[in-house]
């Protein structure tokens, strides 16, 4: 498993990197089907980006 070292891990410039890409995906698989009502996540961009991977234009209410 890759970590970020922890120097740089509320950096809110920090992207996600391609092992985080592959989890984000994975997780995706087993959330799919979920009746999801909303999304909370953090200002950092790998949050957004992560959001953006799992829901990507779902129209949540």
């Amino acid at each position: 498993m890759s970590r970020q070292t922890d120097h740089h891990k509320d950096e809110p410039h920090i992207k996600l990197n391609s092992n985080s890409i592959k989890q984000a995906y994975k997780a995706k698989k087993n959330i799919i089907n979920l009746n999801l009502t909303s999304v909370i996540h953090s200002p950092l961009k790998r949050a957004i980006e992560t959001k953006d991977m799992l829901i990507g234009n779902l129209r949540l209410p």
